[in-house]
């Protein structure tokens, strides 16, 4: 692995400070909007492997913001378990499995996902059909989902939405929830990160420089979340689901064009 370049940095600087200040707003679940970004400039399991410690640093920030009396324990007893099932199985198959269906399979999920909500929210679907919520059982398989999926490219937020979102928590439980869900899910998704070696000198370098954005980000996030109301918190937690995968299947769409 070569040193990396300036414009390298100023975009790894931009985009980790903006998945830094989603993450002080609404909990986290958008670290895949990271890997595309830096995937201009490097190879695409190089990026995940230095976004990987960049996010255990911005929850140890968010773990701060929302301490446990903004957990939401009937879900997360069944989430975790379900995430770090999901992350066995990804590791084995890490570096095996093509990246374009993973990529394709959750694009598609957060795309059917939120674009039903939305329709609902601006009155194209009857609210009743977007609205039912998985139950409490479901926590087992969208974590494990959500585990798969984030380890393999960083992208456990639209199958961890599928589940909470519907959920209907205040924006504070919301929030707090999935920033202990991807805690223990981005601390435990650096041991496959080591063992393959990937988490190099060159690496850690990159990682240093990056880092300062991280409080920052999170700190003008938490700001962010205290002067939003909670109907525009959901808002845009679907709309940037929304995106996100629709960014996702893009990118699988160009490179078979």
């Amino acid at each position: 692995m070569t040193s990396f370049s300036l414009d390298f940095y100023l975009v790894a600087l931009v985009t980790l400070f903006f998945i830094a200040l989603l993450k002080g707003a609404f909990g986290g679940g958008f670290a895949l909007i990271g890997v595309p970004m830096l995937s201009l400039y490097i190879p695409p399991i190089q990026a995940a492997a230095i976004i990987a410690p960049l996010v255990c640093l911005m929850d140890i920030f968010a773990l701060a913001a929302y301490p446990p009396r903004t957990w939401d324990t009937r879900h997360l007893k069944r989430l975790i378990p379900g995430a770090l099932a999901g992350m066995a199985v990804g590791a084995l198959l890490l570096g095996k499995a093509p990246g374009d269906l993973i990529g394709l399979l959750v694009g598609f999920i957060a795309v059917a996902f939120s674009a039903q909500w939305l329709a609902a929210r601006f009155g194209l679907l009857r609210s009743s059909a977007a609205s039912m919520a998985p139950g409490l059982e479901g926590g087992y398989f969208w974590g494990g989902v959500s585990g798969f999926t984030s380890l393999l490219a960083h992208a456990g937020g639209p199958p961890l939405s599928v589940y909470l979102l519907p959920q209907g928590l205040p924006k504070t439980a919301l929030a707090g929830t999935q920033t202990v869900f991807f805690t223990v899910g981005n601390y435990a998704k650096l041991l496959p990160y080591l063992f393959l070696g990937q988490l190099d000198a060159p690496t850690w370098k990159a990682v240093a420089l990056i880092a300062p954005v991280v409080p920052l980000g999170v700190g003008v996030g938490r700001l962010l979340h205290k002067r939003l109301d909670q109907n525009a918190i959901y808002l845009v937690c679907y709309l940037l689901v929304f995106l996100a995968g629709c960014n996702m299947v893009f990118d699988v769409a160009v490179q078979h064009l």
